[in-house]
């Protein structure tokens, strides 16, 4: 919302359907004219683009927002997603990509109330819990290898010193990354 908001860039916001219905009604029509919400099925799609023509126009440089869902996902699949959304940029004409990483060192930091709370979302969301990226160089990795440039990674105050948002914990061992095409 804020970037479509503050730069009126064409912003898609992918998540999984129920969670794209569940933000369209909290929000109703009180969007702006170019945040869209898509619900795309990360794992099994092999051309996003494909699957987001109705939503996204060839040619035009887009930001693409994948929050809260990557790290129910292997690093494996997270791989294919940041290879995925890559070529959907691409097809776009260039874009940024934002979403938000919970780094092994971290949890790893934060100790057990981290795992306990990781262990607890994945028991009630019944998903399996799988390994996290590493760290931020390992993130910075896999997105160059997907083909990302500029990859910056924000703690979420810094983020909110810049658009303006609600101020998160700096120690919540979340980082936003922001990757370039």
């Amino acid at each position: 919302l804020a970037y479509a908001q503050k730069w009126g860039v064409p912003c898609v916001d992918v998540d999984l359907p129920n969670m794209v219905q569940a933000k369209r009604e909290m929000l109703g029509d009180d969007v702006p004219e170019h945040y869209h919400q898509a619900a795309l099925d990360l794992i099994a799609s092999d051309d996003y683009a494909a699957d987001l023509r109705g939503v996204l126009v060839q040619g035009v440089p887009t930001v693409v927002i994948t929050e809260g869902i990557l790290s129910y996902f292997s690093v494996e699949y997270q791989q294919h997603i940041f290879d995925r959304i890559a070529a959907l940029l691409r097809w776009c004409g260039g874009g940024t990509y934002m979403t938000d990483i919970h780094h092994q060192d971290e949890v790893d930091r934060l100790g057990l109330a981290a795992a306990v709370f990781r262990w607890g979302l994945h028991k009630i969301s019944d998903t399996e819990q799988t390994a996290l990226i590493a760290n931020f160089g390992a993130g910075q990795q896999m997105l160059a290898s997907a083909g990302f440039s500029d990859v910056v990674g924000l703690h979420p105050n810094q983020w909110h010193e810049e658009l303006s948002l609600p101020l998160l914990r700096k120690d919540s061992g979340l980082m936003i990354y922001e990757a370039k095409i």
